[in-house]
């Protein structure tokens, strides 16, 4: 009904890829016809990367067909393949050779002899592979062994991957430099255009035997391209849910307004293209008062609320600090604090000041980094020592862990021979 309503012979826009509606735009297009041309020519491994919804599934069907006439053509998609046997078994199934109760090295035996009969093989086998992001690397070097059969003494298996930036940075990991070093055609894709994406709607819209004039307004359109950034999954997932809701209210042509409701309605937000932000302030604040949300006016610029002070490092602290400074030792002399004049910001010094830390010197080759315990604690605990590094900058700030542990980091502020310590946890 919804369909007859707007003219259209058959839907014309599916979440599912379907190469009865295919589209061709330029990133597609040519990853087709160079993965094509890299099987045929015997090249080499080829790589498509994009990101969900991007058109890799499409690409992978559209690569099956152009080669199905020629070659042996084993496309794994949607398959959750974990161990070589599975991928074999796979391989074999869709060769249709046994592939049933067998164990790993019967299947490898059975795919090299159909492999080395040129009668069965033919011009080769093509291994497509879509989301081959989610395969190990221990998979992916099964396959890139497969590419060294030889029937012949030509290649007659070749491989075209699919998938996310995943993928490229698996095949980055110095394991995979085998399989990479391979691969003789990288192609990426990326969002339509803006003059893409019309061009893709309408020809959606004419593949299936309708008038993209009377299906959506131009305003439509550009929602549609706002809404969808551009990715062809979501594009055909907005332009199907307004036909369908325009056409079972019977609405012709489609209004941008129809695109906001849908998209808000898929996302449960509303949307961010055509918010009434020009409403008065009288009017939302009345809205509010009748759903029971608030609302609050005000310039984030402005600080016009008044706040306490907060000791931020108070909670990173492990225990209270020592008022009285710490008595003097046998193995050093504990001092105050102190920083120089001039080279450290005057309130960031002031609040070292107010830490009530101390630095203790053992000897011209080592410092002792303690912090004040409880006042029951006569003598400070050393938490870390190192051996002096002199430097000739002053005012350094240093991190140091404690004992191998990242979550205790000891801050340092250098003042030439002293060293103003604070722990953060």
């Amino acid at each position: 009904m919804v369909e007859a309503f707007f003219g259209f012979a058959r839907r014309p826009f599916r979440v599912a890829p379907c190469l009865d509606s295919y589209v061709p735009i330029a990133g597609c297009d040519s990853a087709v016809e160079h993965s094509v041309r890299c099987v045929l020519r015997g090249e080499g491994p080829s790589l498509i990367i994009a990101g969900s919804g991007l058109g890799k599934t499409m690409c992978a069907m559209k690569i099956a067909h152009a080669l199905q006439d020629r070659l042996q053509v084993v496309f794994l998609a949607s398959s959750p393949l974990c161990t070589r046997r599975a991928l074999l078994q796979s391989i074999l199934y869709h060769l249709g050779l046994p592939h049933r109760e067998m164990s790993e090295g019967d299947l490898r035996i059975e795919l090299q002899k159909h492999l080395s009969d040129p009668k069965k093989v033919g011009g080769g086998v093509v291994l497509l592979v879509d989301e081959a992001q989610t395969l190990s690397m221990k998979l992916l070097d099964e396959l890139r062994i497969l590419t060294n059969t030889l029937c012949r003494g030509k290649c007659c298996v070749h491989l075209v991957l699919a998938g996310t930036l995943k993928l490229e940075d698996t095949l980055a990991h110095p394991h995979m430099e085998s399989l990479n070093q391979r691969i003789v055609a990288r192609h990426y894709l990326a969002p339509l255009s803006h003059p893409e994406t019309l061009r893709y709607i309408q020809r959606k819209i004419e593949l299936a035997g309708g008038n993209p004039i009377a299906v959506f307004e131009p305003e439509a359109l550009e929602a549609i391209y706002r809404a969808s950034d551009g990715i062809p999954r979501l594009i055909d997932q907005l332009a199907d849910q307004a036909i369908l809701q325009s056409g079972t209210a019977a609405q012709r042509p489609i209004p941008a307004s129809r695109i906001g409701a849908v998209w808000t309605q898929l996302h449960q937000l509303p949307n961010p293209w055509s918010a009434p932000h020009d409403l008065p302030a009288e009017s939302i604040q009345e809205d509010a008062l009748q759903t029971g949300s608030s609302v609050e006016f005000g310039n984030l610029d402005e600080e016009s609320l008044e706040s306490d002070e907060v000791n931020l490092f108070q909670a990173f602290l492990e225990d209270s600090v020592e008022q009285d400074p710490p008595s003097q030792g046998t193995a050093g002399r504990a001092l105050e604090p102190k920083v120089s004049s001039g080279t450290i910001d005057e309130s960031f010094r002031q609040w070292i000041k107010e830490l009530n830390l101390s630095a203790v010197q053992l000897d011209p080759s080592n410092h002792a980094f303690v912090r004040a315990e409880l006042t029951a604690k006569r003598s400070p605990k050393p938490v870390a020592s190192s051996p002096s590094n002199p430097r000739t900058t002053p005012s350094l700030i240093v991190g140091e862990s404690v004992d191998g542990d990242d979550r205790d980091m000891i801050v340092l502020i250098e003042e030439h021979e002293w060293i103003n310590p604070f722990a953060i946890r």
